[in-house]
């Protein structure tokens, strides 16, 4: 499982090198892009389960309701670390490791992260319409 999100995280490096070049600090912006694609993805079967289970009822609160923004941000860290030593810190090695794919693997893989970003965004999106209009 982490080795499909390694390749996510190659392939995002990859795109952001490409388009910003090595100016923008491409490893740490992907690093930053795929926390928040996996966040959405939480986020989103999270707001799921308590739209058919009513997790309020179970759980009192909203988990962040309560807790100040000051407080939000540092519950973030935690999560922004571990993605930072799961993937960040091992960046050069992952990037070592994918380099060697072929041209078709490339374009390949370049459609599947696409549609992976695109498609969580949008599930994301409709989650939350989902929620506001249907229940």
């Amino acid at each position: 499982m982490l080795t499909k999100y390694e390749y996510l995280y190659y392939k995002l490096y990859k795109g952001f090198l490409k388009a910003y070049g090595r100016g923008n600090n491409p490893k740490l912006t992907a690093w930053l892009a795929l926390s928040q694609v996996i966040f959405v993805n939480i986020a989103s079967i999270f707001l799921i389960f308590d739209n058919f289970f009513d997790l309020n009822r179970y759980l009192g609160d909203y988990f962040f309701e309560k807790y100040s923004k000051e407080q939000q941000y540092l519950y973030t860290i935690p999560y922004l670390l571990f993605f930072y030593f799961t993937l960040g810190f091992r960046a050069n090695k992952i990037i070592d490791r994918f380099k060697v794919e072929s041209k078709e693997q490339a374009e390949r893989g370049k459609v599947q992260v696409r549609i992976y970003v695109i498609g969580s965004f949008v599930f994301f999106i409709l989650t939350i319409i989902f929620r506001v209009f249907c229940c």
